[in-house]
């Protein structure tokens, strides 16, 4: 075989290749709804101060979207940054203890107790006045709640499907409570999970 016949092949070779990879590639994200994966190498801010949505609701502001400061023990759903912009970070309940801002603090068990009576009380459409519209709720009070999913053991679970916050305070060394919402429900769930899993969190101030 000439050397002209041979570098012939061997080019087109390579380009059947390269093709061949290509389409390989763009196969593989078919059926992937996720968005282009978003890192960003993020450092924590000590001046952190938040911008985002507020409420009044009974005797406390509330934010109004889920709290989407860096901390160390915190995580964007699957990692990807498009979904902190959507829904917030998850957060261990050690990190979530700190992780307000200054003015603001992690709500407790008394501050849900207070949003739920002035929502109504705790019956079986509680839940759906605080979602927000996008989530199926009324959204009655602007409290917009989303389901951020959580995170245990480094997998992620129920995004879009569930939606949980960390309280204060804890309820034992190893174990936390949350108020949870999930798709499949109208109401409020009490619920509780090991500290180091990831979930939302909604800070308050007086």
């Amino acid at each position: 075989m000439s050397k002209p016949v041979f570098n012939a092949l061997k080019k087109t070779f390579f380009c059947v290749t390269a093709v061949a990879l290509v389409a390989m590639v763009m196969l593989a994200g078919c059926g992937n709804d996720d968005p282009v994966f978003v890192y960003e190498e993020e450092e924590y801010d000590p001046d952190y101060t938040y911008t985002g949505r507020t409420v009044r609701i009974g005797d406390l502001t509330w934010m109004a979207e889920n709290l989407n400061r860096f901390t160390d023990d915190s995580w964007c759903y699957k990692d990807n940054r498009y979904y902190c912009d959507l829904y917030g970070k998850l957060y261990t309940w050690d990190a979530a203890m700190s992780a307000c801002p200054v003015g603001w603090r992690l709500s407790t068990y008394e501050d849900w107790q207070n949003l739920i009576e002035a929502a109504g009380g705790l019956d079986e459409a509680t839940g759906k006045r605080l979602k927000s519209a996008d989530w199926g709720g009324t959204d009655d009070f602007g409290f917009s709640a989303l389901p951020g999913g959580y995170r245990h053991s480094g997998l992620f679970f129920h995004f879009e499907t569930r939606g949980g916050w960390w309280i204060a305070p804890e309820a034992d060394d190893g174990y936390a409570n949350l108020w949870a919402m999930s798709s499949d429900s109208d109401g409020l769930i009490w619920d509780g999970y090991d500290k180091p899993a990831g979930f939302s969190v909604r800070c308050v101030q007086e």
